[in-house]
């Protein structure tokens, strides 16, 4: 399997045939600070096989039943999209990347607002 673009070890790999796309990335050493963890590519031959977001795992620690990796496949990790920036009363302030999403529907993503300041939230 070949794995490029923004990664931390693009190249060659021998990926067991019952791993995943992401199983594939964590062998790359993950993306590095400017690729996306939202909009993974993964290819077999020219046919685009699936879109992987890793956010439903690194967030919710869901794992959906991506297509396992085939002896010739490709993954690609694009550029990072755009992002933004949450910070203050929310229950996990980070830099979010945007998937064709608005800044409300990532909001969702902070976990909410800090119960400890409902009531100054809600207004």
């Amino acid at each position: 399997m070949y794995i490029g673009w923004d990664v931390a070890e693009p190249g060659a790999y021998d990926i067991s045939s019952l791993s995943t796309p992401l199983n594939a990335l964590f062998a790359a050493g993950g993306v590095t600070p400017r690729g996306s963890l939202r909009a993974l590519k993964h290819f077999r031959g020219k046919q685009l096989v699936e879109e992987v977001d890793a956010y439903d795992l690194l967030l919710h620690g869901v794992r959906f039943r991506y297509a396992p990796v085939e002896n010739g496949d490709t993954l690609l990790v694009p550029a990072l999209g755009p992002q933004v920036t949450v910070d203050g009363m929310v229950r996990r302030p980070a830099i979010y990347e945007l998937h064709g999403e608005s800044f409300t529907c990532g909001r969702a993503r902070t976990g909410g607002w800090n119960p400890s300041n409902c009531d100054a939230a809600a207004h």
